[in-house]
């Protein structure tokens, strides 16, 4: 309570409103509080990166590979032609371009800021005794992967996992483990979050998948709780709706060791920050984690919807949204921007120039 207290007094001191859904800017906007265009902590100069985003965003416009996900009605009806990118540094200063204040639903982006809140919750020995951040070698929504792999745990990034960590949140009934997970996720974006109740209807509609996980889980003991009301938290989480900038946001405040740089609020602390990069490192792009960290180097996390998170730790976040999806669940235009920034900026994580 006295993270989701401190979250709420530094939003009214701040003035700070929710973003709501806009229409698309065509030209990225930036703000910098400092007003310096030579901070360490950016890429390049500002004008620079606002010509790039520009630049990558056109190029990308046109690259129409992939599917929207298909799990449900609503999410097959997503707008394939919707394309936002933004930046958000450790300071504050925010880049976007696109359709950056169209809402869309966290999914699978909902597990890393949710393993960030168990890990404060329960301390990362329970949760690596529990939930693991083994890398799975097999697709996301896999059930398999708990009976034919040597360890019975997981990754928070993938399916299984998410929902053994979801239920390891801390409270004394469904709703204050589900409001304590919710402000969190507030106060990652710095701004409150509302739930889609639409996709969360839809995915209730359809989770099967989700309750056969979470009965297997129960059966080896990495479950606490009951199987039906975790999976309903775990839905609800993925149906948190935010902007790409807000993603950016939340992004931006695990870059920043688990401190807001908008708010200044510490959501998580910094060794459990990393952690959360550790595990997105393993297996946030699912089973192409490896590839992606050989080529990007960034810790990285995906969701079905087209959201994509990149960190660049203490220096700040990249968020792409793009719906088309390739085969293995990742935003096929959000990889490639991604990618290409990581290369034209010389942001992977090992290069030893940086």
């Amino acid at each position: 309570m006295k993270i989701v207290a401190e979250w709420i007094l530094a939003i009214a001191i701040l003035g700070f409103v929710s973003l709501t859904d806009a229409s698309a800017q065509p030209a990225p906007k930036s703000s910098s509080p400092g007003g310096s265009e030579t901070s360490p902590i950016l890429p390049a100069p500002e004008g620079e990166i606002r010509e790039t985003l520009i630049e990558v965003h056109r190029k990308y416009r046109a690259l129409n590979d992939g599917k929207v996900a298909a799990h449900t009605k609503i999410s097959a009806g997503v707008n394939p032609k919707l394309f936002a990118i933004a930046l958000v540094t450790i300071d504050g200063q925010i880049f976007e371009t696109g359709d950056a204040e169209t809402i869309f639903p966290l999914q699978s982006l909902s597990k890393a800021f949710a393993f960030g809140v168990a890990l404060e919750d329960r301390g990362e020995e329970i949760l690596l005794d529990t939930v693991g951040v083994h890398a799975t070698g097999l697709p996301y929504g896999s059930l398999i992967a708990t009976e034919v792999r040597a360890t019975k745990r997981q990754n928070p990034m993938v399916s299984a996992g998410a929902i053994a960590t979801t239920s390891l949140i801390a409270g004394n009934s469904e709703q204050e483990r589900w409001e304590r997970m919710h402000s969190a996720f507030s106060a990652y974006a710095g701004t409150p979050l509302g739930v889609l109740e639409k996709v969360y209807e839809s995915e209730m509609a359809s989770n099967l998948g989700s309750m056969s996980k979470a009965y297997v889980l129960a059966n080896y003991g990495l479950l606490d709780g009951d199987p039906a009301e975790v999976v309903r938290r775990y839905l609800h989480a993925c149906s948190v709706g935010v902007t790409t900038t807000q993603l950016a946001q939340m992004g931006a405040t695990l870059a920043n060791n688990g401190t807001n740089p908008a708010t200044g609020v510490r959501v998580l602390s910094a060794r459990n920050s990393r952690g959360v990069l550790s595990a997105m490192t393993v297996a946030g792009m699912y089973d192409d984690s490896g590839p992606w960290f050989y080529r990007v180097g960034l810790p990285t996390k995906s969701g079905v919807a087209g959201g994509v998170i990149a960190v660049v730790p203490n220096r700040f976040a990249i968020a792409v949204y793009s719906p088309q999806l390739d085969s293995f669940g990742n935003s096929v235009r959000a990889t490639a921007v991604i990618r290409e920034l990581s290369e034209r900026w010389n942001l992977h994580v090992l290069d030893s120039q940086n």
